[in-house]
């Protein structure tokens, strides 16, 4: 999850991992020291660290800092979040295609037209902030961002959240998306594969008509030990491995309650169902070792299998492979998942 946005600052370690390291409100960036996981138990876990939030105190102005996650710490590391009840899903617009970032690649700032496909590139997140958010970035209108001026035709950008109000988007009943200070609309040059997108002036034509097609999705990076995530290759039966968070498209696992967990349009998959077999990449098949049980102590139980994951030997190293495993309460098998988000109405 991105961190909370108080006068558009985000919750931020200041790039440190280690225990007893400060944690403030610094302006939102995107970057990885700002980006936390919620637990069942009410912790929120540093992507970066693997470490708790932590107040020194339950008083008014307690200090907050890094430390690490321990049992029964509710008043010092339990946190209560707001609910947010919104939109995850594909933003479809002219020619049947939908909004994308080029190459699946969170560092793009550009975004176009694109065959859907469910990627990660296209799953926007509507929070009910007026933003429409991908790959932990905002969809920015381009102008001005302390006036809001925009012009018609200047290209639509996903740029680092920031709170401006060229990053706030009002849906119109007839499908179009106005930036509310320029009074401008979401447009796509043309319905063809590529396609740029533009703001421009509100005609109620068929290059303005958007639609947030609502899918119930958790989406964001699967932490574990050492503060390493899960990461693989694209390729069929890749083997899936720790590695050093880096906000890139194979860390990013959607899953939308069907108890899969799906990164670069392959489900998580263990080949065989024994102690000890491998973790992998696989062509989501509804087979049950593609199912995955979180539970709220933090373990992710294999459906088919009974086991559950595990980090090989507990091993932090880049590359060190995933693998089921007995449940034995080790800090191997615990993993930080992703926030839900909530669909309205549902």
């Amino acid at each position: 999850m991105d961190s909370s946005r108080p006068a558009g600052r985000c919750v931020d370690a200041g790039g440190g991992t280690d225990g007893g390291t400060p944690v403030g409100l610094r302006p939102c960036d995107g970057s990885l020291a700002q980006q936390w996981v919620a637990r069942d138990d009410g912790s929120l876990i540093g992507a970066a660290s693997g470490r708790c939030l932590t107040a020194s105190g339950p008083s008014a102005r307690a200090s907050l800092s890094l430390q690490d996650c321990t049992a029964g710490s509710g008043s010092t590391q339990g946190w209560q979040l707001p609910a947010q009840r919104g939109l995850v899903g594909e933003v479809t617009g002219p020619g049947g295609r939908c909004l994308d970032v080029p190459g699946n690649d969170p560092t793009q700032d550009s975004v176009f037209l694109y065959d859907c496909n469910r990627s990660p590139a296209q799953q926007w997140v509507s929070v009910g902030d007026g933003t429409l958010r991908v790959d932990g970035k905002c969809l920015d209108s381009g102008g001005n961002p302390q006036t809001g001026v925009d012009a018609p035709g200047i290209g639509v950008p996903q740029l680092p959240c920031s709170g401006a109000s060229t990053q706030q988007w009002v849906a119109q009943p007839g499908g179009a998306l106005v930036n509310p200070v320029s009074g401008l609309c979401l447009a796509a040059l043309s319905g063809d594969l590529h396609a740029g997108v533009v703001v421009d002036t509100c005609s109620g034509g068929a290059m303005q008509q958007w639609h947030l097609a609502a899918q119930t999705q958790v989406r964001g990076q699967l932490v574990g030990i050492g503060g390493k995530c899960v990461d693989s290759d694209v390729a069929d039966n890749a083997t899936v491995h720790l590695w050093d968070c880096d906000q890139t498209a194979p860390q990013f696992f959607n899953t939308n309650g069907d108890g899969t967990f799906q990164a670069q349009g392959k489900c998580l998959d263990t080949g065989a169902t024994a102690p000890g077999s491998g973790v992998i990449k696989n062509p989501c098949s509804g087979s049950s070792t593609q199912q995955w049980d979180v539970q709220p102590n933090g373990y992710l139980v294999n459906v088919g299998a009974g086991n559950v994951l595990d980090d090989q030997f507990g091993s932090t190293a880049n590359g060190n492979a995933l693998q089921i495993w007995s449940v034995n309460g080790g800090p191997q098998q615990k993993w930080s998942t992703p926030l839900r988000a909530h669909l309205a109405g549902s």
